[in-house]
């Protein structure tokens, strides 16, 4: 069992700045939001877990360590769940680590934006309703 701890508890200040500006991730202002993110989590010194460049300490060989891992990381995920809107947190609410939580919500805006890319299907007006152009099908639509 290691007696120094190889992962330090970073220590969090009452009234530090944990919160940007406006409304958070919303999801159009990604690009925006995740500059002004990576500064916070470099700020509090937590970018490390959620880029995963630091491991987690095995519980048998490193208690304290592994303990303070966790804080740590839960620290970085709460950073990241504190300024998200209400839509894009249901893409993190069950992140088990503040990795997962910010990889789901890169995967999330990228799907948006591939759909965002994506045109629209070929429409024609028949009785008010729009209904997809005859011949079409899925296949030649995608």
């Amino acid at each position: 069992m290691a007696e120094n701890p190889t992962i330090p508890l970073i220590r969090t200040r009452e009234g530090a700045i944990t919160k940007l500006t406006g409304d958070g991730l919303t999801g159009p202002n990604w690009v925006t939001w995740r500059v002004r993110m990576w500064s916070l989590l470099a700020l509090c010194e937590v970018e490390a877990y959620v880029c995963r460049e630091i491991p987690q300490p095995a519980r048998d060989v490193d208690p304290v360590g592994h303990d303070n891992w966790k804080k740590n990381d839960n620290y970085a995920k709460h950073l990241i769940t504190q300024n998200v809107a209400d839509e894009p947190l249901v893409h993190i609410q069950h992140s088990s680590s503040s990795h997962t939580a910010w990889h789901n919500l890169d995967s999330s805006e990228q799907s948006m934006r591939t759909k965002a890319r994506r045109p629209p299907l070929p429409l024609s007006e028949t009785s008010g309703i729009l209904l997809p152009k005859r011949g079409m099908t899925l296949a030649n639509t995608l």
